[in-house]
């Protein structure tokens, strides 16, 4: 992401008092307590002070899949996913448009799917994907947690004269009684789930496919592990991703190797003392281990793609597009 100046814009005295603010959140890194209490969630600094072991705490590997601050519901954190999702050219939080589309003419042909044809998107964010199959005549459900994303691609829907079912639900949570032609769940949704969460989600799915029915989705396989940069800096940002206002960010990334799994941590210090740690876990899988996963659902992998627009798939492919099935 864009890191803006903080500074850009300000008053001389604006300035001075941001200065002030600054060095007082760097003297959490110099100043420490006689007593060790454990960090919770939206730490406050105790009169300009915190104590180190709080943020020590922080920077070091949580158990696998330990969750971190929500931030769907923040508002400006919202705006600014809207915002990336909006921006698909750079990859961030979507595939370009151009992708999206030759994916949905691949999954359609892929599944021999037609008009009619009842498509479910898991986390369809602001709908790209569910435009697309709808403007070729397939009735499509989209799932999502994010009230702002859903209430883009509603308008969206709107405008262009798409009936499209919208549900703004956590997808775990999620309870159906209709059953699908396909069900989809795209850019490595499923690999930010632990596995318990994962196990439930595929047994939802198995019951929501119609017999015949397809289930793809993408995951990131253990070649990307092998060649990601360790990620450990802090910078200063204003009015940026997370915050409107001025905050530190300290950014680390964990390996836990024999699980196969990367967490990527943002931990954010407000100039208030308030201290938020936002987690991005990305399990990475083989196709020995999808089968197995899958089999425990009732599920099987039918066949596997570099991607999914059905190119070939290859030991140093990053990614995986499946293509699974009822047993």
């Amino acid at each position: 992401m864009a890191i803006g100046d903080p500074w850009k814009g300000a008053s001389l005295g604006s300035r001075a008092l941001n200065i002030v603010h600054l060095i007082t959140l760097l003297q959490i890194f110099v100043l420490m307590s006689k007593k060790k209490l454990p960090l919770v969630e939206g730490q406050l600094m105790d009169d300009g002070r915190i104590r180190i072991e709080h943020l020590v705490s922080l920077l070091e590997p949580p158990p696998l899949f330990s969750p971190g601050a929500r931030f769907w519901d923040d508002p400006h954190i919202s705006k600014m996913l809207l915002n990336s999702y909006s921006d698909s050219e750079q990859g961030v939080a979507s595939r370009p448009p151009e992708v999206i589309l030759e994916s949905v003419e691949w999954m359609i042909s892929r599944c021999g799917l037609d008009i009619g044809s009842r498509i479910l998107d898991l986390g369809c964010g602001p709908g790209f994907y569910c435009q697309n199959f709808a403007e070729r005549g397939m009735e499509v459900t989209g799932v999502d947690i994010s009230s702002d994303s859903l209430g883009y691609a509603e308008e969206i829907a709107h405008c262009s004269g798409l009936e499209i079912t919208y549900l703004d639900r956590d997808y775990l949570e999620l309870q159906l009684e209709e059953n699908f032609d396909l069900i989809i769940m795209v850019y490595g949704d499923i690999c930010a789930l632990g596995p318990e969460d994962r196990d439930l989600l595929l047994k939802k799915v198995h019951s929501w496919l119609k017999p015949e029915g397809f289930f793809i989705f993408d995951v990131v396989t253990p070649r990307r592990l092998q060649h990601l940069e360790q990620a450990n800096r802090w910078y200063t940002a204003h009015n940026s991703f997370w915050k409107s206002g001025l905050y530190l960010l300290l950014e680390n990334s964990f390996d836990y190797l024999e699980e196969g799994v990367r967490l990527e941590q943002y931990v954010v210090i407000e100039d208030t003392g308030k201290i938020t740690a936002y987690r991005f876990w990305y399990k990475h899988y083989s196709e020995f281990e999808l089968q197995e996963v899958l089999n425990e659902a009732d599920l099987e992998v039918e066949s596997v793609y570099g991607d999914l627009t059905g190119s070939s798939f290859n030991e140093n492919c990053d990614w995986m597009g499946v293509v699974a099935r009822r047993l």
